[in-house]
């Protein structure tokens, strides 16, 4: 619902600003912690196994500690 009220803004003639945070909303991804290393990286890359979330093959792949 944020991001529809978000884009409807930026069409209605709000500021340069304005439009800016509503692509940025528009844009924006959820982020999550690799279970290895504790980076945090874009969902669309995580590499999931076992139920954990991973930012590489290599940190799926390594012994749960």
């Amino acid at each position: 619902a944020e991001l529809a009220e978000a884009e409807a803004r930026a069409r209605q003639g709000a500021s340069p600003q304005a439009q800016a945070r509503a692509r940025a909303v528009a844009e924006a991804e959820t982020m999550l912690s690799c279970a290895h290393c504790g980076i945090f990286f874009p969902a669309s890359e995580a590499v999931r196994r076992g139920g954990r979330d991973f930012c590489s093959q290599a940190h799926a792949e390594q012994p749960a500690s």
